[in-house]
């Protein structure tokens, strides 16, 4: 990342969350300060939100926002005042607060789902990766994303009704596979450029790369297609999955119709005559140039 950015700022910002799983001399694994203060160590502070959000915000990965924005978020601002977060989860029979908090989802102990400190033991989705694919991580211990989805799903069902949850998951699953179907035209078009010079192009071993990273980042279309998975992309499906309407919508798959759109009128001004047709085309439905997944 550093290829892109001074190394301060990758220093004293990257590097302050993703040192998260730092290896130690020891042999110890983590950055336990990260979410429990180093000096109280208080599992108020690690169960808090806000603790969560100090690095899961911003236009990648806006979780606190989008916490915030759901009914779980709206409650919680409501009765904060009169929540008790100094507990310990694997202590008790049942989930100590009205509404769930970050770690109440995706660590805390549950009716039927054991403490865990893995975030990734209840992900049915790798949902931030350029690609939306099953989780693999762990398999050996973890299980597949089947034994995944019924953590999380057994946490929802101490609230939730059975069919409000499998409808929920289901429409998480075609946000998932929906945005692949997007993702594959930013792909489509990039490459389709870069083979006809309209993007720049670097040549390895006898072969063309329209790799961003290899030809400099610095036109358009490389831009779009990177923001449309690490920014836009990341946002459609992670409102979808935490139920934050405004992420799913207008932050996110309205941004990515937008840039689709700037992606195919950059063709079409460069002299690509497939992307000329469409965009010259008066059809409603030329904005839909991909697979439609629906309930």
């Amino acid at each position: 990342r550093a290829v892109f950015e001074p190394i301060v700022g990758t220093h004293h910002g990257c590097e302050q969350c993703h040192q998260i799983t730092n290896m130690w001399p020891d042999g110890s694994v983590g950055e336990c300060d990260a979410c429990h203060p180093k000096h109280s160590f208080s599992l108020a502070v690690a169960h808090h939100p806000q603790t969560c959000g100090e690095c899961h915000l911003g236009p990648d990965h806006p979780h606190i926002e989008i916490y915030y924005e759901s009914k779980h978020g709206n409650i919680f601002r409501t009765n904060e005042k009169n929540y008790n977060l100094d507990y310990d989860s694997s202590k008790l029979k049942t989930i100590p607060l009205e509404t769930p908090v970050c770690t109440t989802c995706h660590m805390d102990a549950a009716p039927g789902v054991k403490a865990t400190h893995n975030v990734s033991a209840r992900l049915a989705w790798e949902s931030q990766a350029p690609w939306s694919f099953r989780t693999v991580w762990f398999q050996e211990k973890l299980g597949d994303w089947k034994a995944k989805r019924k953590r999380m799903t057994s946490v929802c069902l101490n609230c939730h009704a059975r069919e409000f949850v499998d409808m929920y998951m289901l429409i998480a699953d075609l946000s998932n596979l929906q945005y692949n179907e997007i993702r594959r035209q930013f792909v489509y078009w990039n490459k389709k450029y870069t083979k006809e010079g309209i993007v720049k192009r670097t040549k390895l071993n006898g072969k063309f790369y329209s790799n961003p990273v290899i030809n400099g980042w610095d036109e358009k279309p490389e831009h779009i297609m990177y923001d449309s998975w690490h920014h836009e992309g990341r946002r459609f499906r992670h409102g979808a999955e935490m139920m934050g309407a405004d992420y799913t919508n207008w932050h996110g798959v309205w941004e990515l119709q937008h840039n689709l759109m700037e992606m195919i009128e950059y063709g079409a001004r460069h002299g690509d005559e497939e992307a000329k047709k469409i965009f010259e085309d008066t059809s409603p439905t030329k904005y839909m140039t991909y697979k439609i997944y629906d309930i």
